[in-house]
């Protein structure tokens, strides 16, 4: 607060009061007159503003305990339900139903407020001086305060309503309501009292409540006292004034539980703020225990553990030059295995001598290789000694089997199975194999892949263990690399093999096809009809085209067995994009699986192709609409290939047969000569071309 704050404030209480004098003047001789209406609006106002101080004074009583504000709540609660009570009497509805008439009800109802209310303020500092003097803060008893309020305004409420009340105006005298000036002179008392309490300074509450007695105390003295007759200009500013010092003390109110609430929370910040450093001085007196208390521990432990590690110190230099000694000599081992299986390719010497040398490098009775074959997905099976296929089958049946066969997910370790005869699944296998005790399934892998397993067998119990799974590993990684190598071998000599028999294959199509190319030229040089060499010589190319493409689908499949349907069907669409019409001529194609060996594919494929072609180019002239049907039949031993249109037909010769051009002639030479086969040609709404050969031997359905 800065230091010149109570020097402003007396200069505005005096300024105040200056300023309400001047106010009285003015309003003396004024002919202001008021109404019932706006005296009952007005005291609607101060009925709301007075109860609403009651209640945030008693909120501030209740936060605090503060018995001053006891009483300022007690007493505008009181002139609350009092005002109340006066406008209900003042008010035209009400007015005949009380003995007294208005002029006389008016003001006693209005000084019995303004009574109550000063009487309160001054009991308030009636308590705070008492509490002063006695040195302690001793509560009022509330109950004892809410009765005495109570029977205090009861009275009032009797009073008026069952007695005939005196008139109140003296007009023969200055003041016309001289009883104004009992209220006025307790506000004058309690205004008294506030300021030698000295707190207006700065205290923000009591400020603003110098300011309310200032207010009261005009608008009862100069104002109401000066009044000539109900709702004149100073009835009414009495009443404007009362509602401000209502205002007032409402103001300070609320500024009062601003500083009460803000106090409160940063009382609460400290506090906070402090039981977090006292916390945190805890926690670290307590770590600091803790870290003193493990030093200690650690430092028995370390000795402890020192002397122990002094005494394991020579056990461990001793297993470590054990373990590199046998480390050493089983790297010989493998090496020397390396180097043998290294000496052949062929699979069988390769699993035949890994068996032979890893049964004797581990000592076991039985050693068992299973290798995958990626084309069959098979197994390749080697046992040494040689043992009876139903013992194999045994093995393969069991759990054990799951390895063997390769069934186990990939990247999956070593199996080892001890006691085999205590084991309720694996006893019948411990018979089988003769009294087999002890077994263990290391899996065989190369470049990442398992390949396959291998299987030993012994019928001492306990015979492996975990220190030597890693030997077995090393080893089983050597026949791995070895089995693969032999593999890749093999299929290198096999692949071989089938390129030089593609090879063979592909030789005798490119004959076929340059013999098929000469007897087409030959063909196009017999025609009776003779065409211009650009036509021919075009016609030739075309067909040649074909006869590539024919040897391109051939190709894909390196010159194997192929599926007639999709020939046909490749063979249509080839046919069909060559036109400009092709999309106003549709093309099914209904044929059963049925693969053919290569050199009937050929020849098929280019009957088909001159059929197809000799439909679209006759059948639907100017490029009609219409549909070609090709179809694949099996009657008995023979095959029926079909090509139906619904266009125009074939031209019938004089003798009525069917008039055949270069196409069908070659189609002709084809079926007959290739096929072995016959070719009919007839009209039947539209073309209809059947092929009928002997089914191949080699045919698959």
């Amino acid at each position: 607060m800065r230091d010149d704050t109570p020097i402003c404030r007396a200069v505005t209480y005096v300024a105040f009061f200056v300023g309400l004098w001047n106010v009285h003047l003015l309003l003396r001789d004024s002919t202001w007159q008021g109404s019932t209406e706006l005296h009952a609006l007005m005291e609607a106002t101060a009925i709301f503003l007075a109860l609403l101080v009651g209640v945030i004074a008693l909120v501030r009583f209740y936060s605090k305990k503060t018995n001053p504000y006891l009483f300022i709540g007690v007493g505008f609660l009181g002139t609350g339900l009092l005002d109340g009570y006066h406008a209900i009497v003042t008010s035209p509805w009400f007015a005949d139903l009380f003995p007294s008439i208005l002029p006389s009800l008016v003001p006693w109802s209005w000084i019995a407020s303004r009574v109550f209310l000063s009487v309160c303020l001054w009991l308030s500092l009636v308590a705070w001086r008492r509490e002063v003097r006695m040195r302690a803060r001793r509560r009022v008893r509330r109950s004892m305060m809410y009765v005495t309020g109570s029977l205090l305004i009861l009275p009032s409420f009797l009073v008026f309503s069952f007695f005939s009340l005196p008139e109140v105006y003296s007009p023969a005298i200055v003041l016309s309501r001289p009883e104004e000036l009992i209220p006025a002179g307790i506000f004058l008392l309690a205004f008294v009292g506030y300021l030698r309490k000295g707190h207006w300074r700065y205290d923000d509450f009591e400020h603003w409540l110098v300011l309310a007695l200032i207010l009261a105390i005009t608008g009862q003295a100069m104002f109401m006292t000066f009044s000539g007759q109900v709702f004149d200009g100073m009835f009414d500013a009495a009443h404007l004034l009362k509602k401000a010092s209502y205002t007032f003390v409402l103001i300070g109110l609320l500024i009062s539980m601003y500083h009460l609430f803000r106090r409160a929370e940063e009382s609460t910040f400290e506090l906070g703020r402090a039981n977090e450093v006292l916390q945190t001085e805890i926690a670290e007196r307590e770590r600091a225990q803790r870290a003193v208390e493990k030093a200690h521990e650690k430092a028995e432990i370390w000795v402890q553990e020192r002397t122990a590690q002094l005494a394991q110190a020579n056990e461990v230099l001793q297993r470590e030059i054990a373990d590199r000694t046998r480390a050493e000599s089983e790297l010989e081992v493998l090496h020397e295995l390396s180097r043998q299986l290294d000496s052949t390719l062929e699979l069988e010497d390769v699993l035949e001598l890994a068996l032979v040398k890893v049964k004797e490098l581990v000592g076991v009775d039985l050693a068992v290789i299973s290798i995958v074959d990626q084309r069959s997905g098979g197994l390749v099976l080697r046992a040494h000694p040689q043992v009876p296929p139903e013992k194999i089958q045994a093995m393969i049946q069991s759990e054990v089997g799951e390895w063997i066969t390769g069934k186990a997910a990939e990247g999956g370790g070593p199996v080892l199975v001890d006691h085999l005869s205590e084991q309720h699944r694996l006893s019948s296998l411990a018979t089988i194999l003769g009294g087999i005790e002890s077994l263990i399934c290391v899996p065989l892998k190369a470049k990442g892949a398992v390949i396959g397993h291998i299987t030993l067998a012994s019928a001492m119990p306990g015979r492996f263990t975990e220190r030597g799974i890693s030997f077995l590993s090393s080893a089983a990684s050597v026949v791995a690399t070895a089995s693969d190598n032999a593999s890749l071998y093999a299929q290198t000599k096999k692949d071989a093999e089938a390129k030089a028999l593609l090879l063979r294959e592909l030789n005798h199509r490119v004959r076929n096809n340059l013999a098929t190319i000469v007897g087409l030229l030959s063909m196009e040089l017999g025609r009776k009809r003779q065409w211009t060499a650009e036509e021919a010589l075009k016609a030739c190319i075309d067909r040649a085209q074909r006869l590539a493409a024919i040897h391109d689908l051939l190709a894909q499949d390196e010159f194997r067995a192929l599926d007639l349907k999709k020939l046909v069907e490749d063979v249509a669409k080839a046919a069909v994009r060559g036109f400009s019409w092709e999309e106003n001529v549709t093309i099914t194609v209904d044929a059963p699986p049925l693969r053919l060996p290569p050199n009937l594919l050929a020849s098929l494929a280019l009957a088909a192709n001159e059929l197809i072609t000799n439909a679209l180019i006759h059948a639907f002239p100017s490029g009609d609409a219409g549909h070609i049907q090709v179809q694949v039949m099996q009657e008995g031993g023979e095959i029926l290939l079909e090509v139906r249109d619904n266009g125009v037909g074939i031209p019938a010769t004089e003798d009525g047969g069917v008039r055949k051009g270069v196409g069908l002639e070659i189609v002709t030479s084809l079926v007959e000569t290739d096929l072995r086969g016959q070719f009919h040609l007839e009209n039947e709404k539209g073309a209809v071309a059947t092929i009928r050969f002997p089914r191949p031997k080699r045919a698959e359905g």
